[in-house]
Formats: structure tokens, C-alpha cells, sequence
């Protein structure tokens, strides 16, 4: 495809590619269909060991469009997002993951939401994608519009509604990709963000922006289609990128005053659960909900009330505690429940067990206590247990 570019309106997308010969195809045929067609493509191949290169290179010499660039070693990620936008002649960019794909309409809807309301980034909500096939719609709930937070102010505000959220839908994912930005924007977001960071690049990137941002559309509607996969993060990431991701997301919270007296606790909140999703991508065999005092169950017989998430995570940690015995796990929903270890019962069950400790599997301690007074009162007495997940 032969175009004449101009500089007015054209969008300059950015892929990096590592060794993503499987899904690199899709990624670009989904990019080279756009109803928006102004567009400069930039694939930054990071020193593939695949055939990854050879796909790009077919693809820049079919349409004039697309700059392959090869890098002699691999820099990482984040470099590669950097040297695509050093080269970005489009008055917007956007960025799209190698083993993704997007709408044909997405940089179509997302170019009108930035020229139709004169924001600096427009959002939108994201597809999973499965390896078995499967689609799941994320990102839905959260109020959609155009938000003014030219003052600091209403960053704040906007940061705790749309960052902080421990609600799921009502959280804005805080990644690069599902939007279109003013590249005067992103440049500067970018260029503070260290090379080396290899973990959560984006999500560093995307609070800058919030920082030089005036104004920002949010629409929930759905064009990026998130792949997720077992490759997309091991043991490489290891440790002291967690560690380093940590540190700076906590200083870039600092730095734009996201972390004041008001913001504390939920600052904390949010920096907890994160390291939780990391560590239970990285270390899948560590439970997420873990038992504070495990010496308080030794040599004793416990039951179970819970059979959800908390329930499993108990109970591979109980049955590996020194005399503690699982006599049971139990639930009002036992008949439906899908428990890995053994069979699940009725609650009523629960009168006739000699358990030492009754312990409550559910993670909030409000609905823990409202689920322990309805056993109560069905007299099911003992001594209940309620462990704060750690």
C-alpha cells in the first residue's frame, strides 16, 4: 500500500517485538486494517532469535507505512517503546503489544474522542483473550466522559476514583496500551521512566501522563484485545525487578502528589495488592491468602468454613501444619462448590464435628462475623476462628 503521510492527524503506533513470530502476524494485519489508515507504523524488533524479524521485514516492504527497526542486542521493553517514539512523526501515538491485537475501529473511535472533545489521551476498556479461545470483557463499570484535571486537584481526585480502585470494572487499567495520546504527552512521560525498568513500565508511563494531562476521555467501550499467556511473565522478571518497579512507582506517587496525608492509606492499599499480583504470577504454588499464626494449629483439629478462594489457600497450608488434622471443609453452597481436596458439606454437619477451631475461609471480616452469627444462630457453636488473610 503506497500513502502520502501528513503530518496532520496521523497516528504513529509503536510494537515491540521479541521472539513473537506465533501471534506477530495477527498483531499487524489487525493494525494495517484500521478505517483509520493515517498511520505510521513502527516495529522495534528487540533482537529476536525467531522468525520474528523476517515477518517484519515482509510486512514493511508490502505496505510503506511500516519502519522496522533492528536492534543489534536486546535493550529491553522499554527501550524499545523509547526508540519508537524518538522516530514518531504523528501528532498522536499509540502502542500496540506484539502478541495483541486491536478493533478495526479502535484508532478510528480513539482519534475522534481526541479531536472531537481537544483531550490529551483517550482510554478504553480491554478484551482478555484465552489460549483455550476464550474472550472476556474487561473494564466496563467505570464512568466514562471527559474529565478536566488541569488542576491538582482533580488529578488527585482522578487518581484515587481511577488508579487506587480496589473495584474491579471500576479501576482504569494503568497500562500504555487501549489508548491514543497527544505525543507531546507521552514523550514526556516516557523520558522518565529509567531504561532498565523492565516490569511496569507502563503503568510508571500512564501516571506521568496524568501528571501533564489537562484532560483525559474515558470510554468503556472495548477495542484492545489483551493477550495473556504463560510466557508473559516468568522468573526472569525476577525479584529485584519487582523490587526496582516497587521503588519507583512509590516515588513517581511521591513526586506527583499522589502520596500525601489524604492519599496514604490508599497509596499503601494499592502498592500491597500490587506486589500480591506479581508475586502470585511469579510464584503461582505461594498462596495468596496466607495464615498468620500457623503454631495455633498444630496438633489440632480444625474445620473449615469456607470453600472459596481463602478455603483453598487454608487448607494446603493446614495440611502441611504438624498435628493439625482437617476434619472438614464446609459451605452453604456445597452442593455446587468446586473444592480440589475433598469433598465439601453442609454447614448442619458442622454440630456434630469435635473441632478444635471452627475457622472462617472469607477475607473480609465484616461478612466473616455476619456468616459466624448465622451459625450461631442455627446452633452451631464452637470456637470460631477468623485469620486475617495476610
Amino acid at each position: 500500500m503506497k500513502k502520502e503521510l501528513g503530518q496532520n492527524d496521523l497516528i504513529s503506533v509503536i510494537v515491540p517485538v521479541y521472539n513473537s513470530a506465533k501471534t506477530l502476524k495477527r498483531c499487524i494485519d489487525s493494525i494495517i486494517h484500521q478505517t483509520y489508515t493515517n498511520l505510521q507504523i513502527i516495529i522495534v524488533d528487540d533482537d529476536s532469535n525467531d522468525n520474528s524479524s523476517l515477518i517484519c521485514d515482509k510486512y514493511s516492504d508490502d505496505d510503506d507505512r511500516i519502519i522496522v527497526i533492528h536492534n543489534v542486542k536486546r535493550f529491553g521493553s522499554t527501550a524499545a517503546r523509547k526508540k519508537g517514539i524518538s522516530v514518531a512523526e504523528g501528532q498522536y501515538i499509540g502502542f500496540v503489544d506484539s502478541d495483541d491485537f486491536i478493533h478495526e475501529n479502535m484508532y478510528e473511535a480513539l482519534h475522534n474522542a481526541i479531536t472531537n472533545n481537544d483531550v490529551d489521551l483517550a482510554h478504553s476498556g480491554f478484551f482478555e483473550t484465552f489460549a483455550d479461545g476464550e474472550i472476556k470483557q474487561c473494564e466496563n463499570n467505570f464512568d466514562t466522559g471527559i474529565f478536566d484535571i488541569s488542576s491538582e486537584k482533580h488529578k488527585q481526585e482522578f487518581i484515587k476514583k481511577y488508579f487506587y480502585s480496589n473495584t474491579d470494572g471500576n479501576r482504569v487499567t494503568p497500562s500504555i496500551w487501549s489508548k491514543l495520546y497527544k505525543a507531546s504527552i507521552i514523550r514526556k512521560s516516557f523520558s522518565l521512566v529509567p531504561d532498565e525498568v523492565q516490569l511496569g513500565e507502563d503503568v510508571l508511563a500512564f501516571i506521568n501522563c496524568v501528571r501533564y494531562a489537562n484532560k483525559i476521555c474515558l470510554t468503556n467501550e472495548c477495542y484492545y484485545y489483551y493477550t495473556l499467556n504463560d510466557e508473559s511473565m516468568s522468573h526472569s522478571n525476577n525479584d529485584e525487578q519487582i523490587l526496582k518497579y516497587i521503588e519507583l512507582l512509590h516515588e513517581v506517587l511521591k513526586i506527583n502528589n499522589y502520596h500525601t496525608d489524604n492519599f496514604n492509606s490508599d497509596c499503601t492499599d494499592y502498592i500491597i495488592r500490587t506486589v500480591r499480583d506479581f508475586m502470585r504470577i511469579l510464584y503461582p504454588d505461594i498462596p495468596e491468602y496466607r495464615l498468620a499464626d500457623t503454631e495455633l494449629f498444630m496438633n489440632k483439629n480444625v474445620a473449615i468454613y469456607g470453600a472459596g478462594a481463602v478455603g483453598k489457600d487454608y487448607y494446603r497450608q493446614l495440611i502441611n501444619i504438624e498435628g493439625c488434622h482437617v476434619i472438614g471443609v464446609y459451605d452453604k453452597h456445597y452442593d455446587t462448590v468446586t473444592f480440589p481436596f475433598c469433598n465439601v458439606s453442609s454447614p448442619v454437619k458442622l454440630k456434630n464435628t469435635d473441632a478444635d477451631y471452627i475457622l472462617i475461609a472469607i477475607a473480609n471480616q465484616k461478612f466473616a462475623t455476619k456468616v459466624k452469627n448465622e451459625l450461631v444462630e442455627k446452633g452451631i457453636t464452637g470456637n470460631y476462628i477468623w485469620n486475617n488473610p495476610a
